[in-house]
């Protein structure tokens, strides 16, 4: 089988991304999906509505892509992609050797030096509030 480039584009990004209609339409993301989706991501919804808008447009419009990905037409003897890169090529590999000293504090040790800590982790203060949304 002879594979070539094919002398025009067969799709785009704008065409991936526009809303088609229908009933093959992702759903629509809700206020409360995104509240929720900012509270497993402990993010803070912007407060400023046209960007709570824009970045709603910008996960449907993800939403809509991922669903012409799902959809596409892959032939069953297509390998799964494992790597960008075909193996050993266009890589720069170095060894995987620790370059520290024999003097140096290392793991755990390094928690003695915190000022606050819990069991084995160091402890930080923040200035951002845990809020329910």
């Amino acid at each position: 089988m002879s594979f070539s480039q094919p002398k025009e584009p067969s799709w785009s990004i704008k065409t991936l991304t526009e809303e088609s209609g229908g009933k093959d339409a992702p759903e629509e993301i809700t206020m409360d999906r995104l509240r929720h989706l900012h509270k497993l991501a402990q993010l803070n919804i912007p407060e400023n509505a046209e960007q709570v808008e824009e970045l709603k447009e910008d996960i449907n419009s993800i939403a809509h892509f991922m669903k012409k990905v799902r959809k596409a037409d892959i032939p069953a003897s297509t390998e799964p992609l494992v790597s960008l890169w075909q193996d050993q090529i266009g890589q720069t590999l170095r060894p995987d050797v620790p370059t520290y000293t024999k003097d140096e504090v290392r793991g755990r040790e390094l928690l003695k030096n915190a000022k606050k800590t819990s069991g084995h982790f160091y402890v930080a203060r923040s200035n951002v509030a845990l809020t329910e949304q």
